[in-house]
């Protein structure tokens, strides 16, 4: 039979085992919760990094699109402004010769007899 010392020490044994294992359960727990709350968060941040990425594909694209812009705007520059060049001498020679200038003597092109017709029908829509 035990001595009612060993009675005393096997229930504070097993007090103590008790303990260990509500503390133990309670840190599992703890532990469980926090696992819930991290996948919770990584979800939420999976969602905003897919979102980021789409804005950023589309945002790449439109810089794709103004570059092509951009290169056809180069590559066209010197044929718009040498059409501009002439178009404006068209005008002014349209003018002159609405204020009575003689161009007949002169040599021009077909492109520039063209572009003179062209202004003058223009300016004779305006009136």
């Amino acid at each position: 039979m035990a001595t009612p010392c060993q009675a005393t020490g096997a229930s504070a044994t097993a007090a103590s085992d008790a303990q260990k294992e509500a503390e133990e359960a309670r840190k599992k727990r703890e532990a469980e919760k926090a696992k819930a709350e991290a996948e919770a968060s990584k979800g939420e941040h999976t969602d905003t990094k897919t979102a980021t990425e789409t804005e950023l594909m589309e945002t790449k694209q439109v810089l794709v699109d103004v570059h092509k812009d951009c290169d056809w705007l180069l590559l066209k520059y010197e044929e718009r402004k040498e059409a501009r060049t002439n178009e404006i001498d068209a005008l002014k020679k349209a003018k002159d010769v609405l204020k009575g200038a003689d161009y007949s003597l002169l040599q021009v092109t077909g492109k520039q007899t063209r572009m003179l017709k062209a202004a003058i029908k223009q300016t004779r829509l305006h009136r």
